[in-house]
């Protein structure tokens, strides 16, 4: 091939490279430009000060909320303590004072609530709750009269009777004195008179005792109901006194103390055991520092090695924290954890057992 034919093939070599470079600086350099345009222009929007004003542009147009990062770092608290009574000891006492006459449980023994502990003698709190049921049935009754109306009735009745005797009286003078007698006969009208006379007065008297009902009939009704409502009260309360008789357990516990024997007089409030529960026991940190307190929240899981098991990991939650820290011996702050027991069937523990324990937290380290 002669040198003119390779001249315009070099040429036209030339050129299409040229138009090729044209076409792709045409396009930004971009081969995705058109999907760019389809996914709304997202690339370009986070790309330099001008894509950043048009992110912010398409944030004014469409505003969508951002997901925020929660990045949970998982780490371990250890600190030592020991077993604990899940609850302080609780006293167990008569509310009402009399003689002792049966303690039916010993140091040691487990009782279970409304166990009968104790009983004292209540002869005369049976008798007061006789007395106190015979006043409410009086005060009832004499309230069902009053609203009945019977105490006015009688009064009306009363009155009216009066008014016959007066009637009466007037009918027998004017029969006396009405016609004409001899001298000696005049003894009898007067007396006729003063019949009459004595007869007013007891209607006059009824009268007043009448009025005197109807004037205080509302009053002498709320008076009644108060000693219906005061008779209800003593009632109640002889019938809590005779149930205070009897002391029975609260709760589930262990007899721990024991305070008196059959026979003595108690007090209303002195301690006659010291009940304490026992079940579930819980794991009380001593010496847990304040650096990471802050992370632990009701709820952790945790791991418990006790002193005497030492192969055994023991199931435990963080139950509350003291809101009170303490300083240690060497003046460091140390903070109170209490964690719950998980059940376990297969191992004797005993309040005291000392051990340490693994508490699972999470802080967040971003938002």
């Amino acid at each position: 091939m002669n040198e003119l034919t390779r001249e315009p093939r070099s040429l036209l070599l030339a050129t299409a490279v040229v138009a090729l470079a044209l076409m792709l600086s045409a396009c930004g350099g971009r081969p995705d430009a058109a999907g760019d345009a389809d996914s709304g222009g997202e690339a370009a929007a986070g790309a330099g000060p001008a894509g950043d004003a048009a992110a912010e542009d398409g944030a004014a147009a469409s505003p969508e909320p951002r997901p925020t990062l929660d990045r949970r770092v998982e780490q371990v608290v250890t600190a030592d303590g020991e077993l604990r009574f899940p609850e302080a000891p609780q006293p167990a006492s008569f509310s009402t004072a009399g003689r002792l006459i049966a303690l039916d449980v010993e140091v040691d023994d487990e009782v279970y609530p409304g166990q009968v502990l104790a009983r004292i003698d209540d002869t005369g709190l049976q008798q007061a709750v006789a007395e106190a049921r015979a006043a409410l049935i009086a005060a009832r009754s004499q309230l069902a009269e009053l609203e009945r109306g019977g105490e006015l009735e009688r009064a009306r009745l009363q009155l009216e009777q009066a008014k016959n005797n007066r009637w009466g009286s007037q009918a027998i003078r004017d029969a006396t004195c009405g016609r004409e007698k001899p001298f000696f006969d005049q003894a009898s009208c007067d007396q006729a008179d003063a019949n009459v006379n004595a007869a007013e007065q007891s209607v006059q008297l009824a009268e007043l005792a009448y009025q005197t009902l109807q004037q205080n009939r509302e009053t002498d009704l709320a008076a009644a109901r108060a000693r219906l409502a005061s008779a209800e009260l003593g009632l109640r309360r002889a019938e809590t006194s005779l149930a205070g008789a009897s002391l029975t357990a609260p709760i589930t516990a262990t007899v721990t103390e024991r305070n008196g024997v059959p026979g003595i007089d108690v007090a209303p409030g002195t301690p006659l055991l010291m009940l304490v529960r026992t079940r579930p026991l819980s794991f009380v940190t001593s010496n847990l520092g304040e650096r990471f307190v802050g992370a632990i929240r009701p709820g952790d899981p945790a791991k418990v090695t006790l002193t005497a098991y030492p192969d055994r990991e023991l199931a435990a939650s963080v139950d509350r924290i003291e809101v009170q820290g303490a300083r240690d011996p060497s003046g460091a702050v140390v903070f109170t954890v209490h964690l719950d027991m998980a059940a376990v069937e297969d191992l004797a523990l005993y309040a005291g057992m000392t051990g340490r324990v693994e508490i699972q937290v999470g802080g967040d380290e971003g938002g």
